[in-house]
C-alpha cells in the first residue's frame, strides 16, 4: 500500500472536492503507461499506481515526467478538444499547455497513442530542417505506439517527412510503423524520409520502418 505523510492525508481531506477529479486525471493518465514503465515507476518511488497519482495531485513528485495520451487520429493541430499528436508534441516540446486539449509537458515525457490506429499526417507541420509533417521533437520524448501507423497521406500531392529531431531531442519510439515519408530539396530537408535526427538522439523499438 501507499505509505502518505500524514501532512499528504490531511491536505488531501480538506481539498479533497477540487483534488479529486484531477487524482483521478493522474491516475488515468499512469495506466496508460506500458507495464514495464510502470513497474519502473512504483520501483522508483516506492509506491503503488494510485499513490504515484496521488503525489502528481499534491505536487509531491515534481521529477515525475508527464503522460499525453492521444485521442483522436487527426494528428493536426486543431481545438476540437481531442489531443492530437501534433498537440501532445508541442506541450511535451514547451513543458506546459500550449495546447489545452492535451494536458501540459513536464521533464522526459510519454506520448501514449491510441492502439492499432492510422494517423496520417495531412500536409507540412514546419520548413526549419526541412518539410516535416510533426512539430520537430526539441525534448526528451517517448511516443508508444501500441501498434499504431504514422504515414504522410497517400493522397497529398505535398512531400515531407515524418519526424525530425533538433540538438535538444531525444525520442524513442516504440510498437510503431513510420511509412511514406519523402526527403526532398537541399541539406538537411533532403535528409531521413522517414525521421531526421539532426544531432539528437533517436531510439526505435519495436518499429516498422517501411516505403520511405
Amino acid at each position: 500500500g501507499t505509505q502518505m505523510g500524514m501532512g499528504r492525508r490531511v491536505r488531501l481531506v480538506r481539498q479533497h472536492a477540487r483534488l479529486l477529479p484531477r487524482f483521478a486525471h493522474d491516475y488515468q493518465q499512469l495506466r496508460a503507461l506500458s507495464r514495464r514503465q510502470r513497474r519502473q515507476l512504483r520501483r522508483q518511488w516506492g509506491e503503488s499506481l494510485a499513490g504515484l497519482a496521488l503525489l502528481l495531485t499534491l505536487n509531491a513528485a515534481p521529477g515525475l515526467a508527464a503522460t499525453l495520451t492521444v485521442t483522436t487520429t487527426n494528428p493536426a493541430v486543431n481545438a476540437d478538444g481531442q489531443c492530437s499528436l501534433s498537440e501532445a508534441i508541442n506541450n511535451a516540446n514547451a513543458d506546459a499547455q500550449l495546447s489545452a486539449d492535451c494536458p501540459p509537458g513536464s521533464g522526459a515525457d510519454t506520448i501514449v497513442l491510441p492502439a492499432n490506429k492510422v494517423l496520417t499526417l495531412p500536409g507540412i507541420d514546419n520548413m526549419p530542417l526541412g518539410a516535416t509533417g510533426l512539430p520537430v521533437i526539441s525534448s526528451a520524448i517517448t511516443i508508444m505506439g501500441n501498434g499504431s501507423t504514422i504515414r504522410r497521406d497517400p493522397a497529398n500531392p505535398a512531400m515531407f517527412r515524418l519526424l525530425a529531431i533538433d540538438g535538444n531531442g531525444a525520442l524513442t519510439v516504440e510498437q510503431t510503423t513510420l511509412s511514406g515519408g519523402v526527403a526532398l530539396g537541399s541539406y538537411p530537408g533532403n535528409r531521413g524520409g522517414a525521421i531526421l535526427n539532426y544531432h539528437g538522439q533517436i531510439t526505435l523499438e519495436g518499429c516498422t520502418v517501411t516505403g520511405n
